[in-house]
């Protein structure tokens, strides 16, 4: 499957920066994780020793960024580089970097050296994309002709051969989401076809309660759902267009964070 992580992982052995055989040391950094986490779940992986990090909590921010910089120091003489989950730590909900992290990153970036792998939950401003220490690449959703091509394709992996008719018929329940289109194809394998169109509302709950989970850390906040109920009445809406309906001062920061979250994206040559 191609997730954010299988991604990194085809397109840097594709480009020769990393073996066939290679894999990753890994870690994953929670929303409420921190640089004491960050630092610590990297000498979970056995590149420090316990001396180095001795009352860490009682150390300042600046000599935890020390002692983060020396581990990765380390990790990059043993030609070893860290595939970092990131649910909001490094690349914040607004899309800035961390400070910490982003002063890690100025110690560490005259190295010329690809240190750290991440799979971001959010997508980063784009002033970070401009910047030279930085390599930005955002995944988007299957598009139509995309998941018709990976559901053929993945049926036929599975020894399945389905019909023309077939094919529209699950394509059509299709809403961009890969892991959609490999859950409809087991679900036709372990089912028989006519089961699965039976069962074929299955396909579609996939994908709400990939929605679900989204809308449940907006609920907190009436402007963020009416903003998105909104939004959802059109298939695409100009900025202008949107701020004659509504208030700008009010509205603005939220869309911003709706563009850093991809529950929308910004259309055409000009954004």
């Amino acid at each position: 499957s191609f997730g954010r992580k299988a991604f990194i992982n085809h397109v840097l052995k594709k480009a020769n920066v990393i073996k066939e055989y290679y894999s990753f040391l890994m870690i994953s950094l929670e929303h409420d994780n921190s640089i004491e986490d960050f630092i610590l779940k990297i000498m979970d992986l056995g590149f420090s020793s316990d001396s180095l990090v001795l009352d860490l909590l009682s150390k300042t921010i600046e000599e935890k960024i020390e002692i983060a910089v020396d581990i990765l120091k380390y990790l990059s003489i043993q030609n070893e580089r860290l595939l970092i989950e990131d649910m909001g730590v490094i690349v914040q909900p607004s899309g800035e970097i961390s400070t910490w992290f982003s002063t890690i990153i100025d110690k560490l970036k005259k190295t010329q050296y690809l240190n750290f792998c991440i799979a971001s939950k959010y997508k980063p401003h784009y002033k970070i994309q401009r910047d030279d220490a930085y390599f930005v690449q955002e995944i988007y959703e299957l598009n139509q002709e995309e998941r018709n091509g990976l559901l053929k394709r993945y049926s036929v992996f599975k020894d399945l051969n389905l019909a023309r008719e077939d094919l529209q018929f699950f394509s059509e329940l299709l809403t961009g989401l890969p892991e959609q289109v490999f859950y409809a194809v087991d679900l036709i394998k372990h089912e028989n076809i006519f089961n699965a169109k039976r069962k074929s509302h299955t396909i579609q709950e996939y994908a709400s309660e990939k929605a679900k989970i989204i809308i449940s850390d907006l609920e907190s906040n009436s402007d963020n759902l009416d903003l998105l109920y909104l939004l959802c009445k059109f298939e695409f809406i100009s900025y202008d267009f949107l701020f004659n309906i509504i208030d700008e001062n009010q509205y603005y920061s939220i869309l911003e964070s709706f563009l850093y979250k991809s529950i929308c994206e910004k259309i055409g040559a000009n954004g």
